[in-house]
């Protein structure tokens, strides 16, 4: 029987709550079909929205799923829905299930290195994984990770997903006459076919200039690095930290709930200037304030701490946000995506003075 928060009413729970919405901003640094050496021969961010929401009406989602790069969860199209310029796409990542139907899990609360696993089937029919949240206003070129509550990003999914998409199915593909499984071209918007192209689609964070820049400028002078994360006791790349920080308080027991709390930590360094762009290139994607970010005091300023965060646009929203109607097996489901669009169609004009204005 389906389950639903118990200070809630089912009609309340389908309304929505109030719940953290992070927004991410975008641009292309490649979306359409290019020559292997060169520019863009065509293809557009609007064409590749407009095409990706008409490709997927109508099919299953288990028809959605498209190759792409190896290694990567797979994907399904769970969702393309657009209005007033906004497109939302809600993209499900299937995680690894067993030959017997079933996905493993780990005991949460057992001490490292005694935690038991299991195998939990999968109820007939259905994809194990979960939602990961995107938008789009193509005629601004801006593309937005959304991000709510503590939902995965899924960027690299999303990036591979689009480009299979505009290299396998979108309506510029061409294929043998005899054998439809091979593509031979790719056809621009007059018709006229290519066949010395390649289908990309990559996206660059959209930055504050002057605040990343003058970290990357000033790396020689960082002499601090301060570190906040958020931790959880059931997550496995936690744990071991999480332990380790409760043995040093003295405290042997292990919690007996979830529990979630924030550190923060610094450390004097001797950096080279190299390590510190690392930093910066490498953490930028994952960077939140407050929660998961870095932090780097310069030599001459020991009272201004210089946060990655800030070098990121980015914004901060309450939303009111409903689910989709859940099955019997109950689970989390996902945030209803039109109502999602709804909420960022009202706010349209708050995203782009966030994004500020970028051009496909």
């Amino acid at each position: 029987m389906t389950s639903f928060p118990a200070t809630l009413s089912f009609t309340e729970y389908l309304q929505g709550v109030v719940v953290k919405v992070n927004v991410r901003f975008y641009s292309p640094s490649a979306c359409g079909f290019y020559p292997t050496r060169g520019r863009k021969r065509f293809g557009s961010l609007k064409y590749a929205f407009y095409e990706l929401k008409d490709w997927g009406t109508g099919l299953d989602l288990i028809d959605t799923k498209l190759p792409y790069k190896e290694g990567t969860l797979p994907a399904y199209l769970a969702s393309v829905e657009s209005r007033s310029g906004v497109y939302v796409v809600v993209l499900w990542i299937e995680v690894p299930s067993g030959a017997d139907n079933s996905v493993a899990s780990i005991q949460a609360h057992a001490p490292v290195g005694r935690a038991s696993t299991m195998a939990n089937s999968i109820a007939p029919g259905t994809i194990p994984g979960f939602p990961c949240y995107f938008a789009a206003i193509p005629d601004e070129g801006v593309v937005m990770s959304i991000r709510i509550d503590d939902s995965v990003m899924g960027l690299n999914q999303f990036q591979g997903y689009v480009e299979s998409f505009l290299a396998t199915s979108s309506p510029a593909v061409r294929v043998d006459a005899d054998d439809e499984s091979k593509i031979v071209a790719y056809a621009d918007e007059l018709g006229d076919e290519h066949d010395d192209v390649q289908a990309r689609f990559s996206l660059r964070l959209v930055r504050h200039g002057e605040q990343s820049d003058f970290i990357i400028q000033h790396a020689h002078l960082v002499r601090k690095i301060v570190r906040v994360r958020t931790l959880e006791s059931n997550r496995p790349q936690d744990r071991s930290l999480w332990q380790g920080l409760v043995d040093e308080l003295g405290f042997t027991s292990r919690p007996e709930q979830t529990m979630r709390t924030r550190i923060k930590y610094e450390m004097g360094v001797s950096a080279q200037p190299a390590q510190i762009v690392q930093i910066v290139n490498d953490h930028a994607e994952s960077a939140v304030a407050q929660k998961d970010d870095y932090g780097f005091v310069m030599e001459g300023d020991p009272s201004t701490t210089h946060w990655l965060s800030n070098a990121i646009a980015s914004l901060e929203l309450d939303l009111q946000l409903g689910h989709e109607r859940r099955g019997r097996e109950g689970g989390e489901g996902m945030v209803s995506p039109s109502q999602l669009l709804d909420r960022l169609v009202q706010r349209k004009a708050q995203l782009l003075e966030a994004a500020g204005s970028v051009e496909d």
